[in-house]
C-alpha cells in the first residue's frame, strides 16, 4: 500500500509542474502579443472601428429602412416575381438593414400612378418600363424601351450606359417635371416580345384594318396608322378581355413572360417576330427624399443588386422564352410568322412616325439622333468583329 500512495503522490507532481508550464507559456505569450506602448508624450490613435470616444459607429446608426414598392405587373408574372427578388436581394447584400415590400399592380396606388406616387412621396418605390407612362413623360419614352424597328437587347444596354441614354433618361424625368423620381437602373431585360395574341389570324396588312389591338407605346401610334382600333388596358386584364372578345388582339411581352399569364389558355393565335419590339425592361425608380437618407454604403448596395439582376433576368427570361415557344403547339395554339411585306410596312410606318415626331419635338429629336448616332458606330464594328454564329 505504501509504494502505491508513493506512486500517486508522484503523479500529482507531474500533473502541477504540468500545469504550471501551461501557465508560464501562455503568461509569456500574452506579453509578447501586447500591443508596445507608445512612446511617451505620443498618443495612440483609435482604431479604424473605433471614433474618438472610442466607440464603434454603424451605418446610420444602426438604422433599418422599411419600404414599399409597387409594380405594374400582376402578382404571379415572372417579372414581378424578379422584382421580388430584387427587393430580397438587397435585403440580404445590406444584411438587413434595407427592407423592401414589392406589391403588383393596384396594392398600393392604381395601376399606371405609380411614377406619380414615386413623384409624391406616397410610394418609395416604383419597378416598371418608363414607357407605360407615355401620358406623364411623353413619346420620348418610348426610346428606352423596345419599339418599331428599334435597337435589340444588346444594342439598347450599350447605349443607355455606355451611348448617354442614362442621361438622358434622367433628363426626360427632369423635363416631366419627375424631380423627385431617382432613377437607379434598370433590373429585367428581355429578348423581342411576342407580336401578337388573337383569335383571328393576322398575316397581312389588311388584317390590321379595324382591328380592336391592345398595345401600348410608340407601337399604338404606329398601329393606328396601319388601321388598327388601339386600345390600352392593364396587363391583368387581357386574359378575360380576349376570352370575352372587348379585344381581338393584343401584345404584352415576351413569350416566356405571356406563358406565365395562361395567354395560351385563350388564343388560338401567336403571331411573330416582334417587329414592333425587339427588346424590353424595366426599371427602378426611388422617391429622392428616401434615397438621400440612404448611407453611401446602402446606395451602392442597391445600384449593385439591379445591375447584378439584369443579367440574370435576360438569361431567365430568354430560357423561359424557348420553354414557351415549344410547347405552344401542345397547347393548341398555330404560330404565324408575319410576311416580309408586313415587317417592311410596319418599320416603313414606324420610320414615317418619327420624323414626324421629331419635327415637332426638340428633345424626342435629340434623343433619337443620340440613338441614331450610336448604332450607326456601334453595328458596322459588330458586323465586322462578331460572328453571325448559327446565320
Amino acid at each position: 500500500m505504501s509504494i502505491l500512495k508513493e506512486e500517486k503522490a508522484m503523479i500529482s507532481r507531474k500533473i502541477l509542474w504540468l500545469l504550471v508550464g501551461v501557465v508560464t507559456i501562455l503568461a509569456l505569450v500574452t506579453v509578447a502579443c501586447a500591443a508596445e506602448p507608445a512612446p511617451e508624450g505620443e498618443e495612440v490613435a483609435p482604431s479604424e472601428e473605433e471614433d474618438g470616444d472610442g466607440a464603434i459607429p454603424s451605418a446610420a446608426e444602426g438604422k433599418t429602412f422599411r419600404w414599399k414598392s409597387q409594380q405594374i405587373h400582376s402578382a404571379g408574372s415572372l417579372t414581378f416575381e424578379h422584382g421580388v427578388a430584387l427587393c430580397d436581394r438587397i435585403e440580404a447584400m445590406s444584411g438587413g438593414r434595407l427592407v423592401i415590400e414589392n406589391f403588383p399592380a393596384g396594392a398600393l396606388v392604381p395601376a399606371l400612378q405609380e411614377l406619380d406616387a414615386v413623384q409624391a412621396g406616397t410610394i418609395d418605390v416604383m419597378l416598371s418600363p418608363g414607357s407605360i407612362y407615355k401620358g406623364q413623360l411623353g413619346n420620348v419614352s418610348n426610346f428606352w424601351t423596345g419599339y418599331p424597328a428599334g435597337p435589340g437587347p444588346v444594342e439598347m444596354m450599350k447605349w443607355v450606359y455606355e451611348g448617354g441614354g442614362e442621361e438622358l433618361y434622367r433628363e426626360m424625368l427632369e423635363r416631366a417635371g419627375y424631380d423627385k423620381a431617382e432613377f437607379i437602373g434598370f433590373f429585367v431585360l428581355t429578348s423581342a416580345e411576342s407580336f401578337c395574341w388573337s383569335n383571328e389570324p393576322i398575316d397581312s396588312l389588311d388584317d390590321f384594318d379595324g382591328l380592336k389591338f391592345r398595345c401600348g407605346g410608340m407601337w399604338g401610334n404606329v398601329l393606328a396608322g396601319l388601321g388598327a382600333s388601339v386600345v390600352t388596358l392593364p396587363g391583368g386584364e387581357l386574359y378575360q378581355s380576349l376570352e370575352r372578345g372587348v379585344i381581338d388582339a393584343f401584345e404584352y411581352c415576351n413569350p416566356g413572360m405571356d406563358w406565365t399569364m395562361g395567354f395560351y389558355e385563350i388564343a388560338k393565335y401567336w403571331g411573330g417576330p416582334g417587329i414592333h419590339s425587339p427588346m424590353s425592361w424595366c426599371e427602378m425608380l426611388i422617391n429622392e427624399d428616401r434615397w438621400n437618407e440612404l448611407p453611401d454604403d446602402l446606395q451602392e448596395i442597391v445600384r449593385g443588386a439591379v445591375d447584378s439582376m439584369l443579367a440574370r433576368t435576360w438569361a431567365e427570361h430568354d430560357m423561359t422564352d424557348v420553354m414557351a415557344m415549344s410547347q405552344l403547339e401542345n397547347e393548341g395554339v398555330e404560330i404565324i410568322l408575319l410576311s416580309q411585306e408586313v415587317q417592311d410596312a410596319v418599320v416603313e410606318a414606324s420610320d414615317a412616325y418619327l420624323v414626324e415626331q421629331a419635327a415637332q419635338d426638340e428633345f424626342f429629336k435629340k434623343v433619337w439622333e443620340s440613338q441614331k448616332a450610336f448604332l450607326a458606330a456601334y453595328r458596322p464594328y459588330k458586323d465586322q468583329v462578331q460572328p453571325k454564329i448559327g446565320s
